[in-house]
């Protein structure tokens, strides 16, 4: 892998140079570095070193601008109170270096390990053709900057979630003044969801409720911000199978938190601080867990039929493709008795209801009221589904369903219906 760093090192503490991106309302990843350095990665090609002195200007800091370029060279440019005060350039194709301005004793007098710029002094003053790429070693370890080799924007926003996180990357929008919370989620996130393949939904579209849709095989997964709850903002990634397990999947995986705030500041610092990542979470959670399912209509029809024809139901109504384009499978017995099969479009999972007497009872609710005498292990607040990811789920749900079904149908619909 090719070695192509570009970021600008900032000498003072993560906080304030956090606060002078955002006043200068750049878009940039922020890290530490080390003790004494952080890093600030923006994806402007042109403007970039007016940025870098912006940022000293505003923090009133020393702020490298350092670009590596494997196959070409290296350079820094130091710049004090919005001035430039040192730079150097190292060219591996050319015979074009600029080495006059290097500033070493300023750099050296700044430096967490002063040494190794003494060794480059020295090598300047010789000749060091064919030892550039050991003059770019030396500037780094003087400044303890080794670690930001590969770093630049590009590299940044491929990183995984994990890596973000590791590296306590923060991603930083530029503020815009909004007037609801809703405009400043999609300020915020609709680009970088975009390019996530994710599309905000306007139907559904409210001052307190954001959602923003990605289909993966014909199923629908949903990234929601919520504030319907007074000083409460909920984060959620909403998937189209639904069970206990997955529940706490989420959950485990950061995505399905919950904040509280005060105040308007509060809810749009909530969001910044933890917004980026997690739209980076759900998108690397979808992409892995999508639901894939063959053509199992036919297979699924059979397992009906033959379950349910031994109790007298016939079969009412079966729509071609319902798994994934939604609908409602019916039977019918002759005692009044019918039973529903409801798939939303979008959804992984069976909505079973029975209707007796004329009235619908959910088949779910049934079922974990009488948990116990079906043998069924379910904690405190659990909720029953018939939810699959794959044709392996999808046909043990069935006989899951099919059993459930037998059971209350040999016990007695009127005995257990609640």
């Amino acid at each position: 892998m090719v070695d192509h760093t570009r970021i600008i090192l900032v000498k003072n503490e993560l906080k304030e140079s956090t606060s002078a991106c955002k006043s200068l309302k750049l878009q940039s990843f922020i890290m530490p570095i080390n003790s004494e350095w952080c890093g600030v990665i923006v994806p402007n090609e042109d403007d970039i070193e007016k940025i870098a002195q912006s940022i000293s200007k505003r923090t009133k800091a020393f702020t490298f601008l350092h670009e590596h370029v494997e196959d070409y060279g290296w350079y820094y440019q130091l710049y004090l109170e919005g001035k430039q005060v040192a730079s150097l350039y190292m060219n591996y194709v050319e015979d074009d270096d600029h080495i006059d301005n290097a500033n070493l004793p300023l750099l050296e007098s700044i430096a967490l390990s002063p040494s190794h710029l003494e060794k480059l002094d020295r090598c300047l003053q010789a000749d060091y053709a064919g030892d550039e790429y050991y003059l770019l070693n030396l500037f780094r370890e003087a400044f303890q900057f080794q670690d930001i080799q590969y770093l630049s924007y590009d590299s940044i926003e491929d990183l995984d979630s994990a890596h973000l996180e590791e590296l306590k990357i923060e991603f930083l929008m530029p503020f815009v003044k909004t007037a609801n919370f809703a405009d400043h989620v999609v300020g915020l996130f609709q680009k970088p969801l975009q390019q996530m393949d994710f599309i905000l939904e306007t139907e559904l579209f409210a001052d307190s409720h954001v959602r923003f849709n990605r289909i993966v095989n014909d199923f629908l997964f949903t990234v929601v911000f919520d504030r319907s709850e007074k000083s409460r903002l909920r984060v959620n990634l909403l998937t189209p199978y639904t069970d206990n397990h997955i529940y706490r999947l989420l959950e485990d995986a950061g995505l399905a938190l919950t904040f509280s705030y005060q105040n308007k500041k509060e809810l749009n610092e909530l969001l910044e601080r933890h917004g980026y990542l997690f739209i980076k979470r759900a998108n690397e959670f979808v992409t892995e867990n999508p639901v894939v399912m063959g053509d199992v209509d036919k297979l699924y029809e059979e397992r009906l039929h033959s379950a349910l024809k031994k109790y007298g139901f016939e079969q009412a109504e079966f729509p071609p493709n319902v798994i994934k384009n939604g609908g409602i499978i019916s039977y019918r017995k002759e005692d009044d008795v019918t039973l529903l099969f409801k798939h939303h479009p979008g959804s992984a999972s069976i909505e079973p209801i029975i209707i007796y007497e004329g009235k619908k009872y959910f088949i779910s609710q049934i079922v974990k009221y009488h948990s116990q005498s079906l043998n069924l292990q379910l904690q405190m607040g659990e909720y029953v589904y018939f939810s699959f990811r794959n044709e392996h789920e999808f046909f043990q749900t069935i006989d899951r369903l099919i059993h459930c079904i037998e059971w209350i149908l040999q016990t007695g619909i009127d005995r257990v219906v609640i």
